[in-house]
């Protein structure tokens, strides 16, 4: 591999070769001897010129082989590293300004692409406001068209009920009732749009002697009366403002109910990352029911207290270890089931899991039905997490209360426990509470001739009731699933 010669030491060997061909020729004495030297030095200088000829011929070389394998190069990095690592003199600082200015220009396109996109959520923006102030304008102009309107339908129907003054006493009360009615018809459509815009006054609460029925409906339409008043002195400004201004009771709800939700997000997140270290403790527990060395079921407590009494005395009993972590970590697990996720269970699930917890006096059997019931509250929470991403995914990163309403609507048509109410027990004074004498059926069939809830007795005489037969309610609207 070639490398670059100093141009000092090509320098050098010019002036070497100079110093041999200026030497006097009578330096060197006169006979052959003299001539001798002479040719020698001569010789001497070729080869010292000669010397410095083919170091600037590779050097130059090695500067076009770079300067070929440098236009081949795709990006200014690269371009860079190799003028650094050629050992040319004076490329080291070329190919570092080479880098240098690549990353200027990488920054300069980055930035203005964050200035473009930018201008652009700007300019968004700007017609969303538009577009919210053109619908506030439109709102505040309504009662002044409504009022125009409803003049203009009064002249007419004066205008029309002079006209009829001269027909016949019943032909004119008959055109005067058509009139009329169709007056009240304008009228009424008229109402109708303004509260199709919220527009029109509160309905009165008899309850509150007239009054609005709170607070905020009051503030809502003080802001309407001061809109229309505005309205009637031209001043179309100050109409949009008092309707677009919440009022002190409306920015005091607004407060409150976001740190409600907040609080409510807060909890279903937390939630959900608890699941999977519950589900792992639920499978623990799992394991532990499965063990025959563990006593549980009737009896278990006096078990308990013997393997105890001799594991006092020094000799080692088999299970014990087993059974006190079971019970450490089922009360553990009945402690987080009190504190559920909000609408994340509907009002039968909750009372059911409340008063059904695992422990050492219920069978093996019944410890695991159980714990299959815990493990689905901890999944529900895990896909209740999920529901909420979506849905904030889709209204600007948070839930609102329409998340939770049609959160406790989906729970409770999906409840996590549909065996409570099959066990739930019948109500005081058996089938007879109802007043009605169960039917005997012997078929499906024969029960699905009945109304829905009618009480029946089934052909091993047990009592039931005719179940209703209404199709199943429709998947959570504008809430996916995660399934």
């Amino acid at each position: 591999m070639r490398s670059w010669i100093p141009d000092h030491n090509i320098a050098a060997s010019r002036r070497q070769a100079q110093q041999f061909w200026e030497t006097p020729a009578g330096g060197y004495g006169s006979g052959w001897a003299g001539g001798l030297a002479a040719a020698l030095s001569g010789l001497g200088s070729g080869l010292w010129n000669a010397d410095a000829n083919a170091a600037e011929r590779s050097n130059q070389g090695m500067r076009a082989d770079l300067m070929k394998r440098a236009a081949g190069t795709k990006d200014n990095l690269t371009l860079g590293t190799m003028l650094m690592g050629s050992g040319i003199p004076g490329m080291d600082e070329r190919g570092l300004s080479t880098i240098v200015s690549g990353r200027e220009r990488a920054d300069d396109r980055a930035f203005q692409e964050k200035q473009s996109a930018a201008s652009r959520a700007h300019a968004e923006r700007m017609l969303g406001l538009q577009g919210q102030q053109a619908l506030s304008q439109a709102r505040a102009m309504m009662p002044l068209e409504l009022e125009k309107l409803e003049r203009r339908a009064g002249l007419e129907l004066q205008a029309k009920l002079k006209e009829i003054e001269t027909l016949a006493p019943i032909e004119r009360q008959r055109m005067e009732e058509k009139l009329r009615l169709e007056y009240r018809l304008k009228r009424d459509e008229m109402e109708a749009q303004a509260r199709a815009l919220g527009l029109a006054p509160a309905s009165p609460d008899p309850q509150q002697g007239g009054s609005a029925s709170s607070p905020i409906d009051a503030d809502m339409e003080a802001r309407k009366q001061k809109a229309r008043a505005a309205l009637m002195l031209g001043d179309k400004k100050a109409a949009v403002e008092a309707l677009n201004s919440p009022g002190k009771a409306v920015e005091k709800f607004l407060e409150k109910n976001a740190e409600s939700l907040v609080k409510d997000w807060d909890a279903i997140r937390d939630g959900a990352r608890s699941a999977a270290g519950n589900i792992g403790t639920i499978q623990m527990m799992r394991n532990l029911v499965s063990d025959p060395s563990m006593p549980q079921g009737p009896g278990s407590g006096f078990s308990i207290a013997a393997r105890k009494l001799l594991d006092s005395v020094g000799i080692p009993t088999e299970g014990l270890n087993k059974a006190q972590m079971f019970e450490a970590l089922a009360n553990g697990m009945a402690l987080k089931a009190r504190t559920d996720m909000p609408g994340a269970m509907s009002d039968g699930d909750r009372q059911f899991l409340l008063t059904m917890a695992p422990n050492l006096g219920k069978t093996p059997q019944g410890n695991a039905m159980l714990l299959d019931m815990m493990e689905r509250v901890e999944r529900r929470k895990i896909e209740v997490a999920r529901m909420a991403s979506n849905y904030a995914q889709h209204t600007g990163g948070a839930v609102d209360d329409r998340f939770f309403t049609l959160l406790s609507e989906w729970s409770a048509q999906r409840p996590l426990f549909p065996e409570a109410a099959r066990m739930a027990p019948p109500p005081a004074g058996g089938a007879k509470a109802n007043g009605a004498e169960p039917v005997p059926v012997q078929t499906p069939e024969d029960a699905m001739k009945l109304p829905p809830g009618t009480p029946i007795r089934l052909p091993d005489g047990s009592i039931g009731r005719v179940p209703d037969a209404r199709p199943q309610p429709a998947p959570m609207p504008s809430v996916p699933t995660g399934r």
